[in-house]
């Protein structure tokens, strides 16, 4: 384990190179934009029992186009899952990671104690963070999502319609089991979907030393987004829309680009110390109805990913990749610049052969000169 330090307030990594801890978390969860920000002071009644619903950009299975959502709907006394319910799940992927590690398969029931689950975040073992493990069970027990072909079962290759819980149940220190006896420890049944899906490893691989350095919501929500973002793109650059994030993240949506860069760079930057990202911006998109995000892989998250890229990535052009770099390079030449080049290609459909058009240009070009050169010199007082 990375040696960790108190530095300005903030948990930061001291070793240059920090040391990976891989932990593996089920896909869904991490995309479905289930935690919210945790919002100070304690919930009204409203806010308790607000139910969110999350609609995604359409996608294509089997040739037909698929629209998706997902409702979360919370028990009216514990309300919707909060970051500090995404710190406790990802301590306990990481129980369920060391587990299957030594077991192969997981089983029901997932056994642990709330000391180890508080120790591996770091927290203290007092009365109060006690009581908040015992909140995070059941608020995740009594939280249900209804899938419109939001949930991935990957053993059957479908995208479910029905309604799901995360937990089915748990047995909470003290309470009776099934046998009878009395628990010793904290047992939790995971849902069908999810035991599934770990079993058949639909699993991100994320380093947990990484998450836990974090201290921004808006961080911890991107982290695991991050992931499927750049694996989807091989650790080329990506881009999002700013108000599909807004929903996804449950964050309020500005209107004036200034206004975002406030708002998101605290959260960017911290992701950038850490070497998750290398660099971000927030951009028009190209039909000026929205802004965008365009962010570039950092080393760290490079390094976790690259094994499953199978060498898909080289060293240090992990952001970029040999044939956008080209591209962009015959643009710079062209007269356009490097960022705008970049940013310019994110548009552009991949179907859209822009090597091609680039020498259609260029032989427009050609033409046009060939042209005015021929008129000047059949009339020298033309122009």
């Amino acid at each position: 384990m990375a040696k960790r330090t108190k530095e300005q307030g903030v948990l930061a990594l001291a070793e240059a190179e920090p040391i990976q801890d891989l932990i593996k978390v089920e896909r869904n969860l991490n995309s479905l934009g289930f935690f919210i920000p945790a919002k100070k002071g304690k919930p009204s009644h409203e806010e308790r029992s607000r139910v969110r619903t999350i609609h995604y950009p359409p996608r294509e299975v089997q040739g037909r186009i698929m629209r998706q959502s997902a409702t979360i709907i919370p028990s009216p006394e514990h309300g919707l899952p909060t970051t500090a319910d995404r710190d406790k799940y990802m301590a306990l992927m990481k129980i369920v990671t060391d587990a299957k590690a030594k077991s192969g398969d997981i089983q029901n029931p997932v056994a642990f104690t709330t000391y180890d689950l508080l120790r591996h975040l770091g927290h203290n073992t007092g009365g109060k963070n006690y009581e908040e493990v015992n909140q995070f069970l059941e608020r995740m027990t009594a939280t249900t999502i209804k899938s419109e072909n939001a949930i991935y079962f990957h053993k059957s290759k479908v995208y479910q319609r029905d309604i799901f819980h995360v937990f089915d149940r748990v047995v909470l220190v003290g309470q009776d089991m099934p046998d009878g006896g009395k628990a010793q420890r904290n047992h939790v049944f995971l849902s069908q979907w999810q035991l599934e899906n770990i079993n058949a490893n639909y699993l991100l691989r994320m380093d947990f030393n990484a998450y836990v350095s974090l201290r921004k919501d808006i961080s911890k929500a991107l982290f695991g987004h991050l992931h499927v973002w750049f694996y989807a793109s091989r650790c080329r650059p990506v881009e999002r829309r700013y108000s599909e994030l807004c929903q996804l993240l449950d964050i309020r949506r500005w209107s004036h680009v200034s206004k975002i860069r406030q708002i998101l760079a605290p959260s960017f930057e911290e992701l950038r110390e850490i070497g998750y990202l290398r660099d971000w911006d927030v951009v028009r998109s190209s039909d000026g109805a929205d802004y965008k995000l365009v962010m570039t892989a950092g080393d760290r998250i490079v390094g976790v990913l690259r094994p499953r890229l199978n060498g898909g990535v080289t060293p240090g052009n992990e952001w970029i990749g040999a044939e956008m770099s080209s591209t962009v390079t015959e643009l710079v030449k062209r007269g356009i610049r490097d960022g705008d080049a970049r940013r310019l290609l994110l548009d552009v459909p991949k179907e859209q052969h822009v090597e091609d058009q680039m020498e259609w240009f260029d032989e427009l070009l050609r033409r046009m000169r060939s042209s005015i050169a021929s008129i000047g010199k059949s009339n020298p007082y033309s122009f």
